[in-house]
């Protein structure tokens, strides 16, 4: 089954609602005419983000600022892992599929989520 959502750059591990079973298979495609900002300094920018990597404090360390980021969320524990424009992988255990663009979420180095612009369109399928 396919789902079309609407990431809102403005909204931390956003829910998307789509509740997913262990060792489920997940496919996940960002639009690529979608445009969002964690930094309007920057200007707007796709799924993939910027090239510059991610530092603690940010919804995934490591991984691109502004990418989108997705989150299985279960019961007890998370499990986030870098989307960008494609994703395709297996769920780890029973969750919640939430998504969201990276950035720092407590404001820790700036205005965090509060200053960010746009969104992004996503096709989500369960396999």
């Amino acid at each position: 089954m396919k789902h079309t959502i609407e990431v809102d750059a403005k909204t931390a591990w956003q829910n998307t609602g789509i509740k997913c079973r262990a060792n489920q298979k997940i496919k996940i495609v960002a639009n690529h005419d979608s445009k969002w900002t964690a930094n309007p300094a920057t200007g707007k920018y796709g799924a993939a983000g910027i090239n510059i990597v991610a530092k603690p404090y940010y919804c995934l360390p490591g991984a691109h600022e502004g990418a989108l980021v997705g989150n299985f969320m279960g019961e007890h524990h998370s499990h986030p892992f870098s989307v960008s424009t494609h994703y395709e992988g297996q769920v780890p255990f029973d969750c919640e599929l939430h998504l969201s663009i990276n950035d720092d979420v407590p404001g820790h180095y700036g205005a965090g989520f509060k200053d960010n612009e746009g969104f992004m369109k996503v096709e989500i399928e369960l396999l």
